[in-house]
């Protein structure tokens, strides 16, 4: 088996976003926000809000625009107004290439850095390849592991990411950090990594 998998997620209670609930941005030095959040459009005005918010509290926002299945549900100049609103975009190759309509992995950074000032391409097996404005691309490879379910394989490699780049802004280290949780996470059932997995 590969370990992948199809997901049909469910808006629920997030269709109720309103800026109200976040909470005190003070303790925070990042935020993470899922396309899907932005690709309901029950909560579209509702997170654009907080994004608003954040942005005036000084919070750089990491964002990773979901599946291309989801975008395609919404218009793509829309979407493509929402990236100069995030400090890091976080994807994979099928969405890079979805909103720039380029195949060329080093070509699709540098058009999504005119927006975004680092940009994350995560390859699967492949690792990742991430490059920030004014710095050269940084390739890490997949960490080899045997891979049971990439369900929460993409989140898990944010927070790997985001827990080192957001403090240390190193890029390298960052997208190892990133690799390294999510090789624990492909290498179990279920989407989240082991309690006391090491970042």
């Amino acid at each position: 088996s590969s370990g992948e998998r199809t997901m049909f997620p469910d808006k629920g209670a997030n269709s109720r976003l309103v800026v109200e609930d976040l909470p005190d941005l003070s303790q925070f030095q990042a935020v993470y926000i899922s396309g899907y959040a932005l690709l309901n459009p029950l909560a579209r005005d509702g997170v654009l809000a907080m994004i608003e918010k954040i942005k005036a509290d000084g919070l750089p926002i990491y964002f990773d625009p979901a599946s291309v299945g989801g975008m395609k549900n919404a218009d793509i100049q829309e979407i493509k107004s929402w990236l100069p609103q995030m400090d890091v975009l976080l994807l994979n190759e099928e969405e890079a290439t979805y909103l720039t309509g380029l195949t060329n992995i080093e070509a699709a950074l540098d058009q999504l850095l005119h927006t975004s000032t680092t940009v994350v391409i995560k390859r699967g097996s492949h690792g990742a390849i991430g490059k920030s404005r004014g710095g050269e691309s940084v390739a890490v490879p997949a960490i080899s592991t045997d891979v049971v379910d990439t369900t929460g394989a993409g989140d898990s490699f944010a927070a790997g990411f985001i827990s080192y780049f957001a403090t240390k802004k190193d890029l390298t280290h960052a997208l190892l950090a990133g690799a390294e949780v999510a090789a624990h996470c492909v290498a179990i059932v279920g989407a989240r990594p082991r309690v006391g997995t090491k970042i």
